[in-house]
This record gives structure tokens, sequence and C-alpha cells, in this order.
């Protein structure tokens, strides 16, 4: 949780950050999957890759370019992976690039449309999702024209001069089902002025969160609008209840918003009339979430640093790992190797990468060396670490071994000494 948030700036560079979905091999494949529950979305408890990941797919997808200038797919990987790191204007780069190649595709104006937005610039963003729609408007379960509308509210909401967070401070009132008198216009009302259902709403939004990015407070705000409408005619709990720990989460990534965001989820709380133990406890629920969520991602970066450093492809192996579970309808985090991992430092092998990436002048030519340093690096800790655990155990069991040893000396003495 370390944004910032520049006021006069906000709506048309910060605000807009992981807005939207991206596309590379990974998001094809999981689009097949069925989307994790809305509280491990918004708790972050689902499957993603690490930075470390990433890094590797930067320099892996770049030596594959070189030898296949023509598989127009691999720009797509690249960019994106350009674009987790926050190098969005080489991924704008690649993308142009492989639009001169392989002109209009839908890939192209759905990655330049998000990696615009994401480099601060949402009106040249907008006009590019707004081609890809042309192309094909249901692709990404029809996200795209769910993005495409939430970053129209978004500009009309600048336009209007709201420079902040929230983007709608005001939140519908309601009491066992009976609307109140207010009635501000967040994204559930854009969403119903455009004609679009409620329903495609919720699993556009969610959709961002799941392939964008799932602790953007814009995203956040936004499924908390249009969960506390959908409420089919009916007094129901747990569309509330996720409203409020949407309105929670998202001031918990906005600190300085963080009072405008427990004020709205304690409005959207009261939709059911319950007490403040109660919302507590929501708070509690929320809270036990994001711990889970942060326990089982490390897990997933263990195993994909292991998976680096061992020379495995961790690309096949996280596939190995958590596409080829039996259940369907929650992938599991539990894979061999993680605990074992745990000792990883947080940065051991993203520092040297970002920092090479940083001097980049231009797009994209990194040599191995640079990995494969940051790699052996990693390693000798991992020796360290395991010399450190062996001398440990050997110092162990030595003052066993002394500790029995006088046992027995004093067991002997006592023997010998005895009075016959």
């Amino acid at each position: 949780m370390k944004h910032k948030f520049i006021p006069k700036l906000l709506l048309s560079i910060s605000v807009f950050i992981g807005l939207a979905c991206l596309w590379d091999n990974d998001t094809i494949e999981m689009e097949t999957k069925q989307f994790p529950d809305t509280l491990d979305l918004i708790t972050g408890n689902f499957l993603r890759h690490s930075q470390e990941y990433y890094q590797w797919k930067i320099v892996d997808r770049n030596e594959k370019i070189k030898h296949h200038p023509d598989s127009i797919e691999l720009y797509d990987d690249l960019a994106v992976s350009y674009s987790k790191i926050g190098k969005d204007s080489l991924a704008i780069q690649l993308m142009l690039k492989k639009d001169s190649i392989s002109p209009g595709m839908y890939t192209t104006m759905a990655n330049l449309g998000t990696f615009y937005i994401h480099h601060g610039d949402s009106r040249t963003g907008k006009k590019y999702i707004e081609k890809a729609i042309e192309i094909n408007s249901d692709a990404h379960f029809g996200r795209e024209v769910i993005q495409l509308e939430l970053v129209k509210y978004a500009l009309n909401k600048r336009d209007k001069g709201v420079t902040g967070l929230p983007l709608c401070e005001e939140t519908p009132v309601w009491y066992y089902g009976r609307r109140k008198q207010n009635n501000p216009f967040n994204f559930y009302k854009h969403l119903v002025k455009t004609n679009i259902k409620v329903s495609e709403g919720v699993k556009g939004v969610e959709g961002m969160l799941r392939f964008g990015n799932f602790d953007s407070p814009v995203l956040l705000e936004a499924l908390g609008d249009v969960l506390l409408e959908d409420n089919g005619g009916r007094d129901v709990n747990p569309p509330r209840n996720l409203a409020t720990m949407a309105y929670l989460k998202a001031g918990m990534e906005a600190p300085k918003y963080n009072k405008l965001y427990r004020e709205k989820a304690g409005v959207a709380f009261e939709a059911v009339g319950d007490s403040r133990e109660k919302f507590k406890k929501v708070t509690e629920v929320l809270e036990e979430g994001i711990q889970r969520g942060q326990e089982n991602f490390a897990r997933i970066r263990a195993n994909e640093i292991y998976w680096i450093i061992s020379g495995m492809d961790p690309e096949e192996e996280y596939r190995k790992h958590y596409y080829n579970n039996e259940s369907k309808t929650r992938l599991s985090f539990v894979a061999k190797g993680s605990d074992s991992h745990y000792f990883l430092e947080e940065d051991s092998v993203s520092v040297d990468l970002l920092t090479y990436l940083d001097q980049l002048k231009h797009p994209p030519v990194i040599d191995s060396i640079d990995i494969e340093m940051t790699v052996l690096d990693t390693k000798d800790k991992i020796k360290n670490h395991e010399h450190t655990t062996k001398k440990q155990k050997s110092l162990f069991w030595l003052l066993i071994g002394i500790a029995a040893m006088i046992c027995i000396l004093l067991v002997v003495l006592a023997i010998i000494r005895k009075p016959k």
C-alpha cells in the first residue's frame, strides 16, 4: 500500500493505474478458468504472478523475438510484462512496432489503450479502447466495454472538478431495501445511463481486478458502487457486506482518502441496519482475507523464484502447479516446495533487474548475464542459508553428544563410589 496521490493530476494519471485488462498468453489461458469469488478479488487471494516472473519473461521473450521477429504474440507477452513492472513507455513502443508489422489487430488496440491509460494519457487510451471494441466487442467477456465506461466516468468526474478520491463521495442510503432521498451519481448510475446491466458491470469490474490491478482504489470503489445497487429488489446481506469491504479496501490502498472511504463503507453497511459490532466483524473478515492473500501470494512468489534460480521454465511449472488442479471452482495455492523457500528476502531477485531496466534508454535488449548474475547471487544466499542451517544442526548434535557423555560419566562415577 505505497500509493501516492497528487490531487490535481490524480484522475488523469494515477487514478487510472490498474483499470484495464491486458492481453498476453497468460490472460487468455486464465480466462478459460472460472473467476475467483468476489471476496478473493478484493483481498488479493487469487492466482497471480510475481515481479520476478515478469522480469524472467522479459528476458525470455526478448531472446525469442531475436530469433522469431515475426511471431506477433511474443510482442504482446513482452509488452504486458514491461507494463507489469511499470515500464509502460516501452510497452507502448512495442505495441506500435507490432502494429507496423500486422496493423489493426484487436489485441494491439486493447493493449495500447491500457498502456496509454497507465502512462497517464487517458484520452489517447480511450481512443484505442474504442478501436478495440469496434474490432471485437465480445472479447475479454465484454470487459473492454466496462473499462471504456469506467474511463468515461472518471474523465467526466475530472471535467466537473473532482481532483481526488473517492470519485463519488456520497453513497446511496438504503434501509431494509428502501431507498432514501439521496441519489448520487456513482459508477452504477453511469452504467444505468448507458443501458448496461448491473450484472455486466459487476462481471466487468471483477475481470479488471483479476487481470489488471486488484489494489486499484478506483476499481474497488467502482465494484462497491455496482455491488451496492445489485440487490435484485431484495434486502440481501452478502452484496452489502462485499460492497462495504470493497470501499474499506479502497481506503486502505489510498490512505489519504481512507476517512472518506470508511464513511462510504459505513453508509453501505447501514443498508441492512446492522450494529457497529457487526461492522467491526466485517472489517475483521476483510483483514483476515488480506492476510490470507498475502500469505498465499508469498508461496507463489517463492515458487517462481525457486523455478527461475533452478533453471526451470517458470511458465511451464506455474501451469503444472496451478492450472492442472482438480477443483473447478477454486485453484489451490498448495504446492510442493513452497515452505522450504520462505526465507528468500523480499527483493532477493528483483533489485538488480529493476536497476538494469531503469537504465535502459532504448527497448529492449537485455543481456542474459544480468539475470544470471542475479540468480547466482540468490543461489549464494540459499547456499549460505543451508550452510548456516547445517552448522546449527551440527552444533546441536555436538551439544547433545557432550551432554550424553557427561550423563554416562556421572552414572559411572556413581557406581564406582557406591559403598559395598
